[in-house]
């Protein structure tokens, strides 16, 4: 096992490992718009971004595409809609590897778990946000594959990378303080995107519509 996963094993977070238990132990309630993803889901506003929808917050700091996938029974049973953001923790070193193509073989693997346990709800595909500018070239490989996936299984790609990246793609200054989380205007660009998505996905579907 690479240095940095085992590292970054051994330094789960109690909080985290106890997040993911209570996902595990309860899971979302039917007929919500399920968040889900990494830290940039988990450490989103949703209920107030988004205050007349049902929401549920199921990200998960440090998550892979791997991971995310082992809890998609838990996350998003019932769900009305998914809004799904993961693959920077690969692109760093996390997951299995850090090439686009093995991440989008996986991520590939994700979205047909996802259209199993939901197979009519609408789901959003945010692109990998940029980060420091050593991952730029790899966050466009993938996010050029994650679109191409999104058109294949009908889902909606939500292009969050093009308003954030700086002149050499890296995550603009003003949008983070620590080159891959997002601060208030951070979170401000990806929903200018997000919520027409999400608005025009909502009103496709009736109510009844993605709950098993």
């Amino acid at each position: 096992m690479p240095l940095v996963r085992w590292i970054g094993r051994a330094m789960m977070s109690p909080a985290r490992r106890m997040r993911r238990s209570r996902f595990d132990a309860v899971p979302a309630p039917e007929g919500r718009v399920v968040f889900f993803g990494d830290s940039i889901t988990e450490q989103g506003l949703w209920d107030e971004w988004f205050p007349e929808l049902k929401i549920a917050n199921r990200g998960v700091g440090g998550e892979t595409v791997a991971e995310v996938t082992a809890r998609v029974d838990t996350a998003i049973k019932g769900a009305r809609a998914v809004s799904l953001l993961v693959g920077t923790n690969d692109i760093t070193g996390f997951g299995a590897s850090r090439k686009a193509a093995d991440i989008a073989d996986q991520y590939e693997v994700l979205l047909a778990r996802i259209r199993d346990v939901v197979a009519d709800a609408p789901v959003l595909l945010t692109s990998v946000l940029p980060r420091d500018r050593f991952f730029a070239d790899r966050v466009r490989a993938l996010n050029g594959r994650i679109e191409a996936m999104a058109d294949a299984w009908g889902m909606t790609y939500v292009d969050a990378w093009s308003r954030m990246h700086g002149r050499r793609g890296e995550l603009r200054p003003e949008l983070t303080h620590d080159r891959i989380h997002l601060t208030g205007t951070g979170y401000r660009e990806w929903l200018t995107v997000l919520r027409p998505a999400l608005e025009r996905a909502l009103a496709e579907t009736t109510p009844q519509e993605g709950r098993r």
